[in-house]
């Protein structure tokens, strides 16, 4: 039997549409000083702190996802480029590859993804969500993908 999957690109905040699985995108070097990433660290202190313990072992490399798991949620943190430079696609296309790999782990859960390396990483939108849209249409899960939010009007 198929499972069902969808995935939907959507405008507004990622904290407001939780999901079973919810995506951070970070750098190596164990700083999340801005974008969502700081987000990410304001609501869960915890996550952070495994996060800096992982990058400072060097277990945070772009191209593999590191998963935190908590009881009462899932954060996958996505590394969209290795230090405070600009992200690039090849860091974002290894790294689709790699969730994908456990998404087809964890079928049947929910995820939310960010606009993965196009805000504080410089990247186009239309590309990211052309690669998000390819890579990760068979995967069995219903994929929530945020679109880059507007700043002013």
């Amino acid at each position: 039997m198929m499972e069902d999957h969808t995935i939907n690109f959507i405008s507004g905040n990622i904290f407001d549409n939780p999901s079973d699985i919810m995506v951070n995108a970070v750098n190596c070097i164990g700083i999340m000083g801005g974008g969502i990433a700081l987000q990410f660290r304001k609501r869960h202190p915890a996550m952070f702190a495994a996060y800096v313990e992982a990058c400072r072992r060097k277990e945070i490399r772009v191209g593999q996802i590191w998963v935190y798991e908590d009881p009462a949620y899932t954060i996958v943190n996505f590394p969209t480029k290795n230090d405070l430079a600009p992200s690039e696609y090849h860091y974002i296309r290894s790294g689709l590859a790699s969730l994908a790999d456990y998404l087809y782990k964890n079928p049947g859960k929910s995820i939310s993804i960010p606009s993965l390396g196009c805000g504080l990483g410089g990247l186009d939108w239309a590309i990211v969500s052309d690669m998000i849209r390819t890579m990760l249409s068979d995967c069995p899960n219903t994929i929530n993908v945020f679109e880059p939010q507007q700043v002013g009007i």
